[in-house]
């Protein structure tokens, strides 16, 4: 383990001159992120699920771009890949290295077409909302780790940046699901749910829309976007728990809608994000599901502060609702200091989370996270 960190390190910084952005072929590019978060549940009702743990998050993205409009992108991530049972202490545990991403990508301006290991776009408060365990509730609509075609398209309509986004999937089974260092599990048909299928049979619509900047990239001082979503996932095989109780899989439909904004207050910038998303038989099973996310932010200088509350609605057929709720508040730094590497980035994190799931249980939890990101291209010419 200690060797492939090391390898990510030397190997983001031979790579300068720029972000992986700006790459211009023939070129490679590399941008790294090193993280370290400790999570101290320090009261918890039952008592029995206080417990801390402290692991890092390395995610090391690389590209290769042999000829203009044509790039390879592969993001390999190092992280604890064995959740802990509830209660139980961990600390760089059951590391794994796994491939998150891997795809080709051909871009003719304004349409971006990408083929491979995808994570599909969907909620906003999962990829830009601030906050460290923000989108806890919010991310469970998402589909990560499948495996499909994703064609982006850029315009501009009543004089403001869009994006439309349709992808077509299916979950990755595949050999790069599997992680070194420490196995984890990795998803077989037999297991059964939404969007687990042979051939690509899930499909997801998206619609970004941003005023004042580019709407793949609203978060960063757009006075206001908007995401509107829809998916559908094919149910898998049934389970084994669904054949007891009698319950034949169903296909999975999803919807959102998410607003953000952000407005001048003094020397200071205030975000405002929100989100609503309902899940019409969650996972393949007769519920549904809706989740309504709110986050605001205030940003200044290096300082940036931000407030969330996450409800979540569990509408069981046949039994009565259950709800799941999250609130926290977060402080984020990010000083301008010279780490002496490549377009490098120090981030201090820190947050207080109160959760309650749908049984009642209570987590009050204490978050302290370390971010260093860098990295840059290099062109052959």
């Amino acid at each position: 383990m200690r060797v492939a960190m090391l390898s990510a390190v030397v190997l983001a910084s031979s790579v300068s001159a720029s972000l992986a952005e700006d790459c211009a072929a023939p070129c490679i590019g590399t941008s790294v992120s090193l993280g370290l978060e400790e999570d101290y549940i320090f009261a918890a009702d039952p008592s029995s699920r206080k417990a801390n743990s402290l692991q890092p998050e390395i995610r090391l993205e690389s590209i290769i771009m042999p000829v203009e409009n044509f790039r390879l992108v592969n993001t390999t991530v190092i992280e604890q890949v064995i959740r802990p049972e509830r209660g139980e202490d961990s600390a760089f545990e059951d590391i794994g290295l796994y491939t998150d991403e891997l795809y080709a990508e051909l871009m003719f301006d304004p349409v971006t077409i990408r083929i491979g290991k995808i994570d599909p776009v969907f909620s906003l408060i999962d990829s830009d909302g601030d906050g460290i365990n923000a989108d806890d509730l919010a991310g469970d609509v998402d589909a990560s780790e499948s495996l499909g075609a994703e064609i982006a398209a850029g315009f501009d309509f009543a004089g403001h940046s869009q994006m439309l986004t349709g992808t077509l999937f299916t979950l990755d089974r595949s050999f790069l699901r599997h992680s070194l260092f420490t196995k984890r599990d990795v998803p077989k048909l037999s297991d059964g749910g939404a969007g687990n299928t042979r051939g690509l049979s899930s499909v997801s619509l998206v619609l970004d829309g941003c005023f004042n900047d580019k709407a793949d990239d609203c978060d960063d001082g757009g006075s206001f976007g908007y995401r509107l979503g829809a998916r559908y996932q094919q149910s898998g095989r049934q389970t084994e728990d669904q054949a007891d109780d009698g319950i034949s899989p169903k296909d999975e439909y999803a919807f959102l809608a998410a607003v953000q904004s952000h407005h001048d207050v003094g020397a200071s910038t205030l975000g405002l994000m929100g989100e609503v998303s309902y899940v019409q038989n969650f996972d393949g099973n007769p519920d549904d599901a809706a989740i309504f996310t709110g986050i605001a932010s205030l940003e200044h200088d290096a300082l940036t502060t931000s407030l969330a509350f996450s409800h979540l609605v569990n509408i069981e057929a046949g039994d009565s609702n259950s709800t799941e709720n999250l609130f926290e508040v977060a402080v984020e730094y990010e000083p301008d200091y010279d780490l002496g590497l490549p377009n490098g980035s120090v981030t201090l994190g820190a947050a207080y989370t109160y959760a309650i799931d749908d049984d009642d249980d209570e987590e009050h939890l204490l978050s302290l996270r370390l971010d260093v990101d860098f990295g840059g291209t290099y062109a052959f010419k």
